[in-house]
């Protein structure tokens, strides 16, 4: 029995999930600035991966920040920790 190809090729969930805060409006983005699809993005990213607070948060971003250019350029690395 053969196999029927799939209809449409499934998109990486961080794929989408980017993609859906790109539609967001962020001025700043207009003017040049920061887009503002990553801080969603981060926050998504530590959630999963169980960080408990802004700091443990930030921690895993900036510990992960190769994995997470593969999706956004974070030319400026990410927010950095508090205080």
């Amino acid at each position: 029995m053969m196999l029927a190809e799939p209809l449409f090729e499934e998109k990486p969930r961080l794929r989408g999930l980017l993609d859906h805060f790109a539609l967001i409006e962020a001025p700043r983005a207009a003017a040049g600035g920061a887009s503002l699809a990553g801080a969603p993005a981060l926050v998504v990213c530590g959630t999963i991966a169980d960080c408990g607070d802004y700091e443990s948060t930030a921690e895993w971003d900036e510990a992960h920040l190769p994995f997470l250019r593969r999706f956004l350029p974070y030319h400026h690395g990410v927010p950095g920790r508090a205080g």
